[in-house]
């Protein structure tokens, strides 16, 4: 089964009216918070992250995914919401060029620039134009014209692009090189180039940038050969991640079109499954969905028990086959807004404990139903 944002209106009849009939049964087995297994482990002597430890570790992780896009982007020429992206292409062997000089027709021409960077042009000779940004290319010619010409007045441009491209792997529509040049040279365009993403596309992508994407190739195409396969991620150090909604400006908001640089990998996570446990109607493993959430990923499971303590309910996410977190979330939070609803990752476990103590009244299960209820009605169009 599939599920995406799109189906939080799903509640409306699965979160909460299946919860109560539900509610009190004796063969529902009691699904213990994270708070209680913590507690119960420090009882034991072992030693183990807290809720609060667990996200303040997990926050400081994505902290440090943020520095790194942000340092990226100072790099390479634009401000912090990439509005302003300056792409100065470096001429790469297997380029042609295009020289036109006024008044000397046997300058003029297509040229290709060798493996060695050299072209070749008439009357001239070589000139190492590989290597070069246009801008120093030019400044590079220019030199050499005037050692026949006063002041040379000349066009140089690339009319073939052939060694600056990137790759993209994993759910688009056509996997492979794409070839960089000056008007598709960012993030954006680039995925465009390789049909978009496709339906089965996660919440996330991963660039590894061409500084460090070669020492990393090995592990960034074992993580895009497990995605592929429906496993859980599996993160690369030098890899940036970032969400899709941002890359594509949904919400609302500007694309986040990153400047591009040849060698540069991108690895667009496949969705995968997430599986739901607990006070839920139905457990199970579940395909992820374009833009799943967690209110989906309930909807999807049935709703959520009368049983249920909606402010603990949990994400579980492995970080790397050693490394996990457990980070909780308030159903009534996300309800009132002070909460974000959370996007899910291939891998997760999604968990609804059972409450210790008073359980939550009918009147507050008809209040999130009534907001799971508005949230559809607005989605489908209805009054």
């Amino acid at each position: 089964m599939k599920f995406s944002d799109t189906n939080r209106g799903v509640l409306v009849a699965t979160l909460l009216t299946s919860g109560f009939t539900l509610g009190g049964c004796a063969l529902r087995s009691y699904t213990k918070s994270h708070s209680e297994i913590v507690a119960e482990a420090k009882s034991r002597g072992e030693v183990v992250r807290t809720t609060e430890e667990d996200r303040a570790f997990y926050d400081n992780i994505q902290k440090q995914n943020r520095e790194k896009l942000y340092a990226l982007l100072k790099k390479r020429g634009s401000d912090n919401e990439a509005k302003a992206v300056v792409f100065d292409y470096v001429l790469s062997p297997g380029d042609e060029v295009s020289l036109s000089v006024l008044g000397v027709d046997q300058l003029n021409g297509k040229f290709r620039i060798t493996q060695t960077g050299f072209v070749t042009f008439p009357l001239i000779g070589e000139v190492k134009l590989g290597g070069l940004t246009e801008i120093k290319a030019n400044d590079a010619l220019r030199s050499k014209l005037r050692e026949m010409l006063r002041e040379p007045e000349f066009t140089l441009s690339v009319t073939d692009y052939a060694g600056s491209y990137v790759s993209v792997l994993g759910a688009v529509t056509t996997p492979g090189k794409q070839i960089l040049t000056k008007d598709k040279n960012g993030l954006v365009e680039i995925i465009g180039g390789a049909g978009g993403v496709t339906k089965d596309a996660g919440n996330y992508l991963t660039l590894v940038p061409a500084e460090s994407s070669q020492e990393n190739l090995g592990t960034l195409a074992e993580a895009a050969r497990s995605a592929l396969e429906g496993k859980a991620n599996q993160s690369t150090d030098s890899g940036i991640e970032i969400p899709v909604a941002a890359v594509m400006g949904q919400n609302n908001d500007t694309p986040l079109d990153v400047p591009l640089r040849s060698g540069d990998i991108i690895l667009v996570q496949p969705s995968g499954q997430v599986m739901v446990e607990g006070e839920v109607d139905r457990r199970g493993q579940y395909t992820l969905g374009e833009s799943a959430t967690l209110i989906s990923a309930l909807a999807a499971a049935g709703g959520v028990s009368y049983g249920a303590s909606l402010d603990e309910v949990e994400i579980v996410r492995k970080l790397s086959p050693t490394e996990k977190v457990t980070l909780v979330y308030n159903l009534l939070a996300i309800e009132n807004g002070s909460q974000k609803n959370p996007y899910l990752k291939n891998g997760d476990i999604v968990r609804v404990p059972s409450a210790t103590g008073t359980r939550f009244s009918q009147d507050i299960f008809k209040s999130l139903q009534g907001f799971m209820n508005m949230n559809f009605r607005g989605q489908m169009g209805m009054p």
